[in-house]
């Protein structure tokens, strides 16, 4: 019914991406995309049901992106689109408040604020709603993902929900195999 389209690298550079957009569109399949955004003013996206642009403490919006972004959003209003932003143990605020904002104006559907895997026992999420607030910026839209308690092992059945195709062809239970 549905299929994502993200990981091992940005998917807006496989060169037939708008043919498998229309495909998948043709065959009534709901389409999201997972993309860092810098590609999006080189396609149409009517067929996308969704779409979440992923940023990180070290990815400034420069008005080059912003003007990518800006030109995506407006022109693909049926998308729903929302943002997924690493956040390192010292948080760019600055780029943190924009990017609430940037949703906010344009509607997005939500914020992930996620702390960085590789050193989430450092990131403090609640030092950035702080300052989100302190700053009067709406953060209805913020979904704080903290991983201080990340779980390992167990009894996991994502793979009956969400296999993973590569790029390969080669098809994995999840993304972690």
């Amino acid at each position: 019914q549905s299929v994502t389209i993200t990981g091992g690298g940005e998917p807006l550079l496989y060169p037939h991406i708008q043919e498998l957009l229309s495909i998948f569109h043709e065959a009534h399949i709901k389409i999201g995309l997972v993309t860092n955004g810098l590609l999006l003013d080189k396609y149409s996206y009517e067929n996308l049901t969704w779409c979440r642009i992923s940023n990180s403490d070290e990815r400034f919006f420069n008005p080059a992106y912003l003007k990518i972004l800006k030109t995506a959003v407006t022109e693909n209003t049926n998308v729903d689109w929302a943002f997924s932003h690493v956040v390192s143990p010292k948080p760019n605020f600055v780029e943190i408040r924009y990017i609430v904002e940037f949703a906010n104006i344009y509607d997005f559907t939500h914020v992930r604020l996620v702390a960085d895997l590789l050193d989430y026992d450092n990131v403090n999420l609640e030092e950035v709603k702080t300052d989100l607030r302190k700053n009067h910026i709406d953060d209805s839209r913020v979904i704080y993902q903290s991983r201080n308690a990340p779980l390992k092992g167990g009894n996991c059945y994502i793979c009956y929900l969400k296999p993973v195709i590569s790029a390969d062809c080669k098809v994995a239970a999840c993304c972690g195999s």
